[in-house]
């Protein structure tokens, strides 16, 4: 099984690599560029299945960074 730490995502500026690397670093490049440009067209795409993401880039970035993080039913409080 793949563990989330392993994935890759590529996000792409136009026709051109913006960023690449695990989520969160990806995300973190993508969130620092819609602050300094909230006018830029960036996708991000999964490496592995080459499906597009949608993230959250709201709040701070620690709390991106938490929303990025997998959620493991068996740790879930009930």
């Amino acid at each position: 099984m793949t563990s989330p730490d392993s994935l890759l995502y590529t996000a792409f500026e136009g026709d051109k690599i913006f960023a690449s690397g695990r989520l969160d670093e990806v995300a973190l490049k993508v969130r620092r560029k819609f602050k300094s440009n909230p006018a830029a067209s960036i996708l991000i795409f999964s490496d592995d299945t080459g499906k597009e993401m949608d993230l959250d880039l709201r709040g701070s970035e620690a709390e991106m960074l938490e929303r990025l993080k997998p959620v493991n039913p068996l740790n879930m409080d009930n």
